[in-house]
C-alpha cells in the first residue's frame, strides 16, 4: 500500500484535496495591499490574497503584480518588498476563477466589505460571515470593534504578531473562529433572532432597554476638519447586537478612520447608509 501511495502520491493527494474543496461549506479570505501612484493620486493595490477552506487547507495564496508604479510597499507593516512580486500573477486574470470558487459558499473574514471591495469581488450578503458583525465577538470591547488579534486571544486563546501583516494567518484564524462558533453563528443571525423575538415576545422586544454606541471618524469639509459618526451599533439587554450600520458621510471627505482603534475602513464608509437612512431606521426602531 505504501509503495502504491508513493507512486501515485501527487494524484492521490490532489484528488482528496479536490473532494474536500468541493464539500467545503465555507471559505475564509483576507488580503494585503500596497500603494501605487495613479493619475488621481495614490491608490491601494492588492498585493496578496489568501483563502482557507472549511477544513483548514490553503485553497489559494498568491501575490499579484502591481498595476501602477509602486509608491510604498509599506514594508514595515506588510513585510513585502519588490522581490516578492518577481513571479506574481495578474489579478485581473484571477478574478473570474476566484468568483467561481467562492460562489454560493459562506465567506468568513474580518471586514468582508473592505476585503471584497479592495479585491473587486462580489458576493451575496446573506452568505457574509463577517467577524466584525458577529455579536459574540463585539462583547469584549462594547464601545469599539475589537481587533482580530483581540478576538483570537479571547476566544481561541491564540495570539499572533500583527506585524508583518499575514493574510494567510488571518484567514486561518477567521476560519477557526467560524468553526468553533458555527452553530451559534448560523442560528443567531439578526433576521432569525429578531423575528423569533418579535413573534414570541412582541411587547417585551419593543420595550426592552438598549445601549446605543457610535464610533467616530475624522472628516474634512469647507468648514474644516471635525469628527463624524462612522458606525452605529445597538445592543439589547441580552447583550445581542440588533443594529449595526456603517455611515456614509455626505458632502465631506474622510480623512482618517482610525482603523486600528475603530475597525472601520474607508470602503466601509463608501458602502454605508446615509445619515437620513439611519435616522429613518432609528426613528422606527427606537420609538
Amino acid at each position: 500500500c505504501l509503495n502504491l501511495y508513493k507512486k501515485f502520491q501527487n494524484e492521490w493527494d490532489q484528488e482528496i484535496f479536490d473532494q474536500l474543496q468541493s464539500t467545503s461549506i465555507a471559505f475564509a479570505i483576507d488580503c494585503v495591499t500596497i500603494e501605487g501612484e495613479t493619475n488621481n493620486g495614490r491608490e491601494e493595490m492588492v498585493a496578496r490574497i489568501s483563502i482557507v477552506n472549511f477544513f483548514g487547507l490553503v485553497t489559494y495564496d498568491k501575490f499579484f503584480k502591481p498595476i501602477w508604479p509602486v509608491v510604498d510597499y509599506r514594508s514595515n507593516v506588510t513585510g513585502l518588498y519588490a522581490d516578492n512580486f518577481t513571479e506574481a500573477s495578474f489579478l485581473n486574470r484571477e478574478l473570474e476563477s476566484l468568483q467561481t470558487l467562492l460562489k454560493g459558499k459562506r465567506l468568513v473574514g474580518y471586514g468582508l466589505t473592505r476585503i471584497l471591495f479592495t479585491i473587486g469581488l462580489s458576493h451575496k450578503i446573506i452568505l457574509y460571515r463577517d467577524i466584525t458583525s458577529f455579536h459574540k465577538f463585539l462583547t469584549i470591547t462594547p464601545k469599539r470593534t475589537p481587533t482580530l488579534k483581540e478576538i483570537s486571544e479571547h476566544f481561541l486563546n491564540k495570539t499572533f504578531s500583527e506585524v508583518p501583516y499575514d493574510p494567510l494567518n488571518n484567514a486561518h484564524i477567521a476560519m477557526l473562529l467560524y468553526i468553533k462558533y458555527k452553530n451559534e453563528w448560523e442560528d443567531d443571525t439578526f433576521e432569525i433572532k429578531a423575528k423569533q423575538n418579535i413573534k414570541q415576545y412582541p411587547n417585551k422586544y419593543k420595550t426592552s432597554p438598549v445601549s446605543v454606541y457610535y464610533t467616530g471618524i475624522l472628516v474634512n469639509s469647507t468648514l474644516g476638519k471635525f469628527k463624524a459618526i462612522g458606525r452605529i451599533t445597538i445592543v439589547n439587554q441580552y447583550n445581542y447586537c440588533t443594529y449595526d450600520k456603517f455611515v456614509r458621510p455626505n458632502n465631506v471627505t474622510v480623512v482618517n478612520c482610525f482603523t486600528n482603534q475603530t475597525g472601520i475602513h474607508l470602503a466601509d464608509t463608501m458602502y454605508g447608509d446615509t445619515i437620513s437612512q439611519i435616522r429613518y431606521d432609528l426613528k422606527h426602531y427606537l420609538k
